[in-house]
This record gives structure tokens, C-alpha cells and sequence, in this order.
């Protein structure tokens, strides 16, 4: 299972291995997303978080 940035409740968010509280609440805060990779270079995430989450979510731009 992989969580979408873009709509992805906070509790979800929590889910990922590697996403702190933190970080969650900044994933939320800068939606939305075109690609999940906006999380690294927009600087929403440092590179270690990316690396760790980016396996498991993904950036829909419609709900699924």
C-alpha cells in the first residue's frame, strides 16, 4: 500500500515507515503535488526523509 500526498488523511500519513509527526503535518500543509519527488526538491522533506519514504507513496492528482 502506498500513501498519496495529495489526499492522504493524517493518520495515513503516520503509516508510512520513516514519517514523523512533523513531517507529515508539513507533507499537508504544502499540497498540493505533481510528483512525489516535489517533496525533496520544494524542500518540504530533507533528502534522508525522501529517501526513506518515497517508496511508500505516491502523488495522484485525482482522487482515486
Amino acid at each position: 500500500f502506498r500513501s498519496d500526498i495529495n489526499h492522504a488523511s493524517m493518520a495515513e500519513l503516520l503509516k508510512v515507515p520513516g514519517l514523523t509527526r512533523g513531517w507529515a503535518e508539513r507533507v499537508v500543509r504544502f499540497r498540493p503535488y505533481r510528483t512525489k519527488q516535489d517533496l525533496f526538491d520544494k524542500g518540504i522533506v530533507s533528502s534522508e526523509v525522501y529517501d526513506r519514504i518515497k517508496d511508500f507513496i505516491i502523488a495522484h492528482h485525482n482522487r482515486q
